[in-house]
């Protein structure tokens, strides 16, 4: 009997530690995955997970990527820009350069103020209609002479306006390793004036661009917006002008 007492006993103790190890062994990967979990959701700013990496794989370069760098908080931003403007006239090629200025009040908002000075040059249509000649006649229907077809032609000179910029969207990447560039993609809308050869009108203003922050100075712009406004080709007839004007600049915050 103590001896059957004995085995029993042995065969609960060994049959307790084949469950603490069962329970062990499968509670331990669990708590293993949320650990891991945990850390994967505080990867951007996990410097101890970072350190991992670089031991387990230091031929991959690891950067870490957290907080705003570039503080627009009340700050100026100065623009030169380049813009080449397509549609509008079908007999002109017009290209622009000015300066913009923006006042930050946040990371979300900025009121901006822009001049446009503008180059134009007739294409390859309005050369070839250039080169025509038309007959002079006089008051008898007889031709003394041919003068050049002139191009309804109502070009823009200048532009002034004023844009309200929204920054919705913040983005980060790595620049061939040798830093981290910030960006913000933003909208713009705004309103002023245009120079035309025949006066001034009034026009609107709307687009969106990517502004690319490299450094606490040092920014640029890519843009894409729209322009209309009111011109005249003709004495007495007004027709709406469309502009569709892509900008490059390259800019310094204050």
């Amino acid at each position: 009997m103590k001896i059957n007492a004995l085995i029993i006993m042995l065969l609960l103790i060994s049959n307790s530690a084949m469950a603490q190890s069962t329970t062990t062994e499968t509670t331990t990967p669990a708590a293993a995955n949320d650990s891991l979990l945990k850390d994967f959701d505080s990867l951007s700013g996990n410097d101890v997970l970072m350190d991992r990496g670089n031991v387990l794989s230091p031929e991959i370069k690891t950067q870490i990527v957290q907080n705003r760098i570039v503080k627009r908080i009340k700050r100026f931003e100065f623009n030169p820009q380049y813009s080449n403007v397509f549609g509008g006239n079908p007999y002109v090629n017009t290209n622009m350069l000015g300066l913009a200025t923006q006042f930050h009040f946040n990371y979300r908002w900025s009121l901006g103020l822009r001049y446009d000075y503008a180059f134009n040059e007739l294409n390859n249509e309005g050369k070839t209609m250039a080169k025509q000649r038309i007959p002079v006649r006089d008051s008898t229907g007889t031709i003394v002479g041919f003068e050049p077809t002139i191009p309804a032609v109502d070009f823009i000179k200048q532009s002034y306006m004023a844009t309200v910029n929204w920054y919705p969207i913040y983005g980060k990447f790595s620049l061939y390793d040798m830093g981290v560039v910030h960006f913000d993609a933003y909208a713009l809308a705004g309103g002023g004036q245009v120079e035309l050869a025949s006066g001034n009108s009034d026009a609107l203003t709307a687009g969106a661009g990517m502004a690319f922050w490299f450094s606490q100075h040092l920014t640029s712009r890519i843009e894409v917006r729209w322009m209309g406004y009111e011109a005249q080709p003709y004495v007495g007839k007004n027709e709406d002008v469309d502009l569709t004007m892509g900008t490059l600049s390259l800019g310094y915050l204050l």
